[in-house]
Parts: structure tokens; sequence; C-alpha cells
């Protein structure tokens, strides 16, 4: 009986404000935003349709293009790798270290993001499974096992608990609410933001 209550009210709005909630604590936590994983996931995508639309179509324009597209935040990251070692010299003035942090950070790439490249392959392998749940339920739980692998200490392999939600996800979208979601993610991490500073 709990569980069909769960499953009725496992709607994509309300699964949504779980995960915004959740999110929230975890900022409260790190007080850093994750828009460069989701920007990042997003660009996968891009080029993931891209490429498949080559595929599919027998183009090679398109093709050429996702293949850029996915290679570009790789490939970001070679000045960056490049700058980081260079700010480990002793003879740098304090105000070019200011500039090159900012362009490393302004930079979308692999390296900076939060969660690492993993969370941007994840965001690209939903995308890719979006019609099979059991899936990405699977791609979770292995993600999830070889980040604890990895990094026994590090706090990011409880993602493994999303299957929880995803398992009642009744594909039903809800009451919708997009502009709420769009405003909140921005605004909260500027309050966090400023709270952060004000209290560091």
């Amino acid at each position: 009986m709990m569980l069909q209550s769960l499953k009725k009210v496992s709607n994509a709005t309300n699964l949504k404000i779980l995960a915004i909630f959740l999110m929230f604590l975890a900022h409260i936590y790190e007080m850093f935003g994750a828009f460069g994983a989701f920007f990042l996931a997003g660009i996968s995508i891009c080029a993931w349709d891209l490429m498949v639309e080559g595929v599919k179509e027998k183009k090679v324009r398109p093709f050429w293009k996702g293949l850029g597209l996915f290679l570009l935040p790789i490939l970001l990251a070679l000045p960056v790798l490049f700058l980081s070692s260079y700010l480990t010299s002793e003879n740098v003035p304090p105000l070019m270290v200011q500039i090159i942090s900012f362009f490393i950070m302004a930079i979308p790439n692999i390296l900076v993001v939060e969660g690492g490249y993993i969370m941007v392959y994840l965001g690209l392998l939903f995308y890719i499974f979006r019609r099979h749940r059991i899936a990405q339920m699977v791609i979770l739980a292995r993600v999830s096992l070889f980040v604890y692998l990895t990094d026994p200490m590090s706090v990011q392999w409880m993602m493994v608990f999303a299957i929880i939600p995803m398992y009642f996800y009744n594909g039903e979208k809800g009451r919708g609410m997009k502009l709420f979601f769009y405003i909140f993610y921005p605004v909260h991490i500027y309050l966090l933001y400023i709270l952060a500073s004000l209290l560091g």
C-alpha cells in the first residue's frame, strides 16, 4: 500500500522538488555550484545528437560537428593544465595568479567541473538510455561503485541512493513549475556564495 502511494506521488515535478532540496543541502555543505557539470553534460548530449544524426542520415558534417563538440571540453583542459603548472612557480605575481585562476574557472573544461568528468558522462549516459530506466539504474549503481572504489572518502558514491526515486518515478509530468526550477538554481547559488563570503 505504501509503495503504491509512493509511486502515485512520484511524478516529475515532485521528484525535481526532492532533487533541489537535496542539492540545496549538498551546496550548503560544499558552497560550490554544479553548473559546470550540467553545462558540460549538455554539451555532450548535443554532441551525441549531432553524431547520431550524422550516422543515421549518412551525413559527414553533423557527425564531425558532434565529434568536435564532444572533444571541446577535453581540449579546453590543456591550457588549464599548462596554466596550473605555471602557477606553481614561485616568482608569479599575485595579480597574475588571480587572473589565471579566474581564466581557469571560466573555461568550461572537464578537469575543474564539480564531480569531475564522471558526472558529465553520467549525464550523457542517462540521456542515451532515457527510455530505459532499468539501464539508467544499473549505470548509476556501477558508476557509484567505481567512485567508491577510486575514492572511498568521497561522499559522491551516495548518489546510488537516487535509484530509489528513479524506481518510483511514475512517468507523469506533474504541475511543471519550469520557471521556479530555472530561477531557483542561480538564486540559491548566489545566496549561498554571499553567505559563505560574509561568514568566511
